[in-house]
Parts: C-alpha cells; structure tokens; sequence
C-alpha cells in the first residue's frame, strides 16, 4: 500500500514539475514605430546636430504617413541646415 502511494505522489510530483518547466514566454514583436515616434526621434537628432540622422528619421515619418505635419515641418527645418552644413563642409575641403 505504502508504495502505491508513494508511486502516485512520485508520478504526481513529476508531471507537476514537468508542466511547470516550461515558463518561457514567447517574446512579442515590438510594434513598428509611429510617424510621431521617428518625429521625436528626429527632433532629438536635429537637437544634437545630426541632421543628417533628423532627415532620416523625418523622411522615415513621412513614409508612414505623409501628410503628418509634425514630420513635414522637421524636415523643413533640417534640409536647409543639413544643406548649408554639407556646403560648408564641402567648401571647408577645397
């Protein structure tokens, strides 16, 4: 008697251990990024002086959704900056 018992409880133990092993959670896939996700992203470039990486992000933006006037108006106002600066840059080579 004793070991039927003791076999059940073993068994009993064993599947519980084996139903638990497995907590993994599949990882989820992250969301794209929003228009106004590589917005503020781009503003936080142009801030630093990236405006190549601002246009970037900018233009990315626009792809999602091009009318998204936050997007339009920071690539407005990089262009012209990332213009003059490769100018400047170029000018600095000669």
């Amino acid at each position: 008697m004793f070991s039927r018992i003791s076999l059940s409880l073993l068994l009993l133990l064993s599947a519980v251990l084996i139903g638990c092993s497995g907590d993994e959670t599949p990882a989820t896939p992250e969301p794209p990024a929003t228009p106004a996700e590589h917005t503020s992203q781009g503003w936080q470039n142009f801030e630093a002086r990236h405006y190549s990486d601002a246009l970037t992000d900018f233009n990315t933006a626009l792809a999602k959704d091009a009318d998204f006037g936050p997007a339009l108006a920071g690539k407005a106002s990089a262009n012209p900056v990332w213009a003059c600066t490769a100018w400047e840059v170029q000018a600095l080579e000669v």
